[in-house]
């Protein structure tokens, strides 16, 4: 508390070396646990030096750690219109898009920056997947679609991590509009790169709602495999559990029951599933 009083006597006394100060008033504010206390200050200086690098990664951590996430994409937007750096104006248009997209949920704001962001690195998977999540969000699903297929068939149909996700957010693009297309596109995702968690998962909850029950224990069996975390794993059985009840096998199903409570017994979903299966046996 000291070194911050410190810090804010000579903000107020000695603009000369503003982001020298305020760069030592984030660094003591950041261990008293008081971020926010050192935003006007850095913001300030900033505004005095909008090229400091190093102030404006410190106003960064603390936008993010307060939330402020507006007024941090206010400001990266800034710098990558002022940087004659390439390399920075990317990395600042690509954080930008994210931040209104996935904080703000404000996709159509999101698609200026992304646009520009693929613009200056072509077919980046990160830049891809983003602007393709911000245009669908934005209504414009059809431009969507359009940069996902681009992007697939430069793939050439060699199976990989990164085909998987662009198949994968083709899957969530269509999939309000054509089920069947959407189920599709998670197959071909699934085939691409079985070790997704988020693909096999949504692969399976379609396959269960679709009555596709082969293809919905086949993804599930993939989650079962000791590369997941115990609770994959224990959501897994939970599904094959499922799948057993539709079935009429309440035996099979209280079989999986018991492997996902082995793999995660404070997982509430267990216990209700063994509940219900006990009930039913009464």
């Amino acid at each position: 508390d000291d070194a911050i009083d410190d810090c804010q006597k000579l903000l107020a006394s000695d603009a000369s070396e503003l982001a020298d100060i305020a760069l030592r008033l984030a660094y003591a504010c950041d261990a008293a646990d008081r971020p926010e206390d050192a935003r006007d200050a850095l913001e300030r200086a900033l505004d005095e030096d909008p090229a400091n690098a190093e102030v404006l990664d410190a106003l960064q951590d603390v936008y993010l750690r307060t939330g402020a996430y507006r007024e941090l994409a206010n400001r990266l937007f800034a710098d990558a219109q002022r940087t004659d750096d390439e390399r920075v104006r990317f990395d600042r248009l690509l954080e930008v898009g994210r931040l209104r997209l996935e904080h703000l949920e404000e996709p159509a704001t999101a698609v200026g920056p992304l646009s520009d962001a693929l613009a200056l690195q072509p077919g980046h998977q990160r830049a891809t997947l983003l602007l393709a999540e911000a245009l669908a969000g934005a209504g414009l699903g059809d431009d969507a679609v359009a940069l996902l297929e681009a992007a697939i068939a430069r793939h050439a149909g060699r199976r990989s991590r990164e085909l998987g996700e662009l198949q994968h957010a083709m899957a969530r693009v269509v999939g309000d509009q054509d089920p069947a297309a959407a189920l599709k596109w998670l197959v071909a995702a699934f085939e691409s790169y079985p070790k997704n968690a988020a693909v096999a998962e949504e692969l399976a909850s379609r396959g269960i709602a679709l009555a596709q029950f082969d293809l919905a224990m086949r993804a599930l069996r993939t989650l079962t495999a000791r590369d997941f975390e115990p609770e994959v794993r224990a959501r897994a059985y939970l599904g094959q559990a499922h799948v057993a009840l539709k079935q009429a096998n309440s035996a099979r199903a209280l079989m999986f029951a018991k492997k996902a409570y082995a793999e995660a017994p404070e997982l509430a979903a267990v216990g209700h599933m063994l509940r219900s299966l006990d009930q039913r046996s009464n």
